[in-house]
This record gives C-alpha cells, sequence and structure tokens, in this order.
C-alpha cells in the first residue's frame, strides 16, 4: 500500500485505537502504551500489504493479537518478580517467619534500594558490581546500604499500626471533563481502596513514598506507582523535599460539624422564608398561564419554583474571583476542581445527604428538540440510577411525547416504557398524561418573572458564606483553605442549604409531601426554548 494511503487511514484510527486501549487497560500510562504498539503494527502492517477489503475489521484484529500479546508480557512480569521474592524467603523452615518479616521490610524500601539490598544480600554482588550494574557511584550505593539497613531495623523493631481505612463517595469534576468523557471521571482514577488511602493519607500533612507506604502498610513500590500516576494527573503535587501532598478536594466532616451545620442552616432556613419566599409566593402565580403541572397540583408546582427560584436567584455577587482560578488542567484535556467526601455513617438523623445536585439539560439543535430541563435530585426523590440516566435522550424522548411525534404503537414501546419508568408519563384513568412540571416559558423568560434576592437578605448571606467558612476551615489543610470559602461563597443557592429550606416549609405548612406518583419527577422543570431558524 502506498505510503500516503496508510498515512491517511492511521490517521484516521488513531483516536478509536486510543479508546480501544483505555476500555482494555482502564489506566491512561498503560492505554498510551498499549496505543502506540497498535499504531505501530497497523502501520507496518498497513505498508506490507496490497489492499484491504474491510478496514475496521482489519484494524481490529491486530489491535486484539497485540493486546493479548501485551496482557501476556504483564503476566510474565509479574510472575517474575514474585519468583524473585520467593527466591529470597526459600530458606530453611524454622527461619520462615523472620526471613517473611524481611521480606516484607523490603518491600517497604524505594525501588532502587530495593535494588541494592537484592542484588548485595541474595545475589552476593560487590558494592562496585552494583554501582556499574546500576549506572550510579559506589559511594550512593554505600549510603543506600547503610539507610536501608536502618530501615529495615527500624521496621522489624516497630509495631505496624495500619491507618484507618477511608472510602470516597460522590466523586466528581466541577468543572470541564475531557475529551475522554466517556471514560474519564473522579471514579476513573480512584477506583481502588488503596489510591483513595493514598490521596487521603497526605491530604493534611506532606509525606514521603516511604512514610505512606510505612503509614498504611502496603508495598512502597505500589505506593510510587500510584504516586506518579497522580502526579501526572494533577491530583497529586510533588514537593521539592521529595514529598507529596494531595491536591482533591477532600471533604471529611463529623458529627460535631453535622450538630452544628445543622443549627445554622436551620437558622437561615427561617430567615429566607420569611425575607424572600414570601415574595416569590406573591409572584409566581404569572407563570400559571404557560405552565402546565399535572392535575393541576399547585403542591407539586411549588416544589420546582422554590427551589429552581433560590439556585437561580439566590445569588451572593463576590468580586474577589471566580472557583475557576482553582482549576486544574488535566491531561485527558478537561479543567477542573476534583471533589470527593469521605464516606461516614453519621449518627445524626439530622444529616441530610443524597447528592444534592443540579442537573442542566441542554439541546444543540433548537429547531428539533428546543428544550432545556432542570432537575434537582435530593433525598426527597426516588429517582433511581446515576445522573447519566437522566440525561439528553430521555427528555428528547418526552419531547416526543408532548409534541405527538411518538406514535403509540410496537415499534417506540421501549421509549414508552423508559418513559413510565423514569415516571415522566403516568396514566390517568387510560390517558397517559405528562407526569411534571412543563412551561412554554423559555428559561431566561421564567427566570424574569420570579423576584432577585432582596439587599438586606445579601448582606446576610455574606455573613452566612463566612460563618460556614469558619466553620469548615479546619477540616481542610492550608493548602486547600481558600478554595474552602470560595466554595462556600454561595450556600443559600447550594442543595444542601436548599434541603433544609425544604424541610422548613413542610413544617410551616408552606409545603405539603409530594404524592407517591410524582416523587421521581419532583424539583424538575422542562423549558421550551424559542425555535431557532
Amino acid at each position: 500500500m502506498e505510503k500516503s494511503k496508510a498515512d491517511s487511514i492511521i490517521t484516521s484510527y488513531l483516536k478509536k485505537i486510543y479508546h480501544f486501549s483505555l476500555s482494555k487497560t482502564k489506566s491512561i500510562d498503560l492505554a498510551e502504551e498499549l496505543a502506540s504498539r497498535i499504531t505501530f503494527e497497523v502501520y507496518k502492517s498497513l505498508l506490507q500489504v496490497e489492499n484491504v477489503h474491510n478496514i475496521n475489521k482489519y484494524v481490529y484484529r491486530i489491535a486484539n493479537n497485540v493486546y493479548a500479546q501485551f496482557v501476556r508480557e504483564e503476566v510474565t512480569n509479574k510472575q517474575i518478580l514474585n519468583e524473585t521474592m520467593q527466591d529470597i524467603t526459600d530458606t530453611d523452615s524454622s527461619k520462615d517467619k523472620i526471613y517473611e518479616e524481611i521480606r516484607n521490610e523490603i518491600l517497604y524500601l524505594s525501588n532502587l534500594q530495593k535494588d541494592i539490598v537484592v542484588m548485595y544480600y541474595y545475589e552476593k554482588l560487590k558494592t562496585k558490581a552494583i554501582a556499574t550494574r546500576l549506572n550510579i557511584s559506589q559511594a550512593k550505593v554505600k549510603w543506600h546500604l547503610i539507610d536501608a539497613r536502618n530501615h529495615l531495623k527500624k521496621g522489624l523493631l516497630e509495631k505496624k499500626v495500619n491507618l484507618q481505612q477511608i472510602t470516597f463517595t460522590e466523586m466528581r469534576n466541577i468543572g470541564k471533563l475531557g475529551f475522554l468523557q466517556k471514560f474519564i471521571d473522579m471514579s476513573f482514577y480512584f477506583n481502588k481502596k488503596h489510591i483513595q488511602n493514598i490521596a487521603f493519607c497526605t491530604y493534611h500533612t506532606p509525606k514521603t513514598s516511604i512514610e505512606i507506604a510505612k503509614e498504611l502498610n502496603i508495598p512502597v513500590a505500589y505506593v510510587e506507582d500510584e504516586l506518579n500516576h497522580l502526579v501526572k494527573n494533577g491530583f497529586m503535587n510533588s514537593l521539592s523535599s521529595k514529598k507529596y501532598q494531595t491536591n482533591v478536594y477532600i471533604v471529611n466532616f463529623n458529627n460535631d460539624y453535622e450538630e452544628k451545620l445543622h443549627d445554622l442552616l436551620s437558622k437561615h432556613a427561617k430567615i429566607v422564608y420569611e425575607k424572600y419566599i414570601s415574595l416569590l409566593l406573591n409572584s409566581y402565580k404569572e407563570i400559571l398561564s404557560k405552565t402546565y403541572t399535572p392535575i393541576n397540583d399547585m403542591n407539586f408546582l411549588l416544589w420546582s419554583v422554590i427551589n429552581y427560584s433560590c439556585v437561580t436567584k439566590l445569588i451572593i455577587p463576590d468580586t474577589s474571583g471566580d472557583i475557576s482560578d482553582f482549576m486544574i488542567k488535566r491531561r485527558d484535556g478537561g479543567e477542573n476542581i476534583a471533589h470527593v467526601i469521605v464516606k461516614h455513617d453519621f449518627k445524626a438523623q439530622k444529616s441530610l445527604y443524597k447528592n444534592n445536585i443540579d442537573l442542566w439539560v441542554t439541546s444543540n439543535s433548537k429547531t428539533t428538540y428546543p428544550i432545556t430541563a432542570w432537575q434537582f435530585f435530593s433525598q426527597f426523590d426516588e429517582r433511581v440510577g446515576d445522573f447519566a440516566d437522566w440525561t439528553q435522550k430521555i427528555f428528547f424522548t418526552l419531547y416526543d411525547f408532548i409534541s405527538g411525534r411518538l406514535n403509540n404503537d410496537l415499534s417506540n414501546i421501549d421509549k414508552y416504557i423508559s418513559l413510565f419508568d423514569k415516571g415522566f408519563i403516568a396514566n390517568r384513568s387510560g390517558t397517559d398524561i405528562v407526569n411534571m412540571v412543563v412551561t412554554d416559558y423559555p428559561e431566561t423568560n421564567f427566570k424574569q418573572i420570579l423576584p432577585n434576592i432582596p439587599n438586606d437578605l445579601v448582606e446576610i448571606g455574606k455573613e452566612l458564606n463566612e460563618e460556614m467558612f469558619l466553620l469548615q476551615k479546619d477540616y481542610f489543610p492550608e493548602h486547600m483553605q481558600e478554595l474552602c470559602r470560595k466554595m462556600n461563597q454561595n450556600t443559600y443557592r447550594k442543595g444542601e442549604f436548599r434541603v433544609f429550606l425544604i424541610k422548613y416549609l413542610l413544617k410551616k405548612g408552606i409545603l405539603k409531601p409530594v404524592k407517591r406518583i410524582q416523587r421521581k419527577t419532583v424539583n424538575m422543570i422542562l423549558f421550551k426554548e424559542d425555535t431557532c431558524s
């Protein structure tokens, strides 16, 4: 095949090859290695053949063959490592326990020191031969031997205590995801418990790889591999002191914080009711002429209107800078803040966490699907599945139903089942009806009807923001405290606060519990946008 044609084919398949590699390895570093091998083999093969009848099958076959070889090499490397360590510890049975302890301590050494110890004590090499093999000075070999001995002695004498194991939950990115959105999110990078614990171990106090290994009681080789991966992707900072510090916004509150938070936000729920919700209740009725709510249920409508008003109108102006200043550019093309919560089983019933996140869905084609959808996820709804189940596709199907484009026949049975499962449509007396709030107002026009935040509430809101920062500050390390302040600049519009507000309004009788059939679509509005020409 001509080189120009092979160049064209290989260029068009680069992204597909990388997607294939990433889906197989689930690791950016391994994916890059595998993708480069596949690309090389495909290109070499294309130059050697005259013609290819089915290029997709051709590339896929080569990719699979290269991947199979890649897996075999990985397995072989692990076997060699295991056999090496086994040789080190194959000794007289009476000394098994001692050698086992020594072997475990060797695993806590750095990779370089581990190599030097194995070569010196088990391969019986002289320090000069080791220096030649490792391409370092003989003095450096001797220094590492002394340092390694000290570490081994200290490790064998000290009783190890494992750091309390933690688990990350609600892992997300605040900002723009990378170009491979299908694969790259926080759970992708922190998919293993030991990676999460490494990140948490170095969050408040910077540590070396050996200190981390000792504290978590895992081999330093594993720690160093994960540290390199985290540093490359911007989740860990490598400091000049050979120590590492986590660059992830880790939320780790306790019961004491929960109690204080409950008292603070409950107090402000009453303030917001008196200074804003009362205004809203006198003005929202203007939207009724162009807004549909199932069986004219005003309570159901109020749930959505109050929530939406708070998130879009209770905004405290801030001139000190934007949260985007704290976003990090990732290797995958994303630019965001990594945010995780440490899982706790809070004993206080006042803890009210279930994501409490807003999600907007829009269409790129305002001609075919002129809609915007807003949703607020909280413990008051019964939505099933993750956020990916509540994106464009289901709302497009709903719009087809509303506009009469979804024929009620066998060809669309799966779409109807999906709409019913999500609660978007319900059957009333034999008739299928839309089971959510839908308005003919474009979102911008809808917002204009809602009252703005009063000036006195702005000032009170600023005081709350500062109180929230002071309440949380000591739970974060120094390098995260400015971000903590920024994360608390708009407490009134946060989902966390709105949960307390809803509880207060339920207690006051302003809101009433929603009916069972409404629990899947409560706090949700579908806006019909102006059609673009």
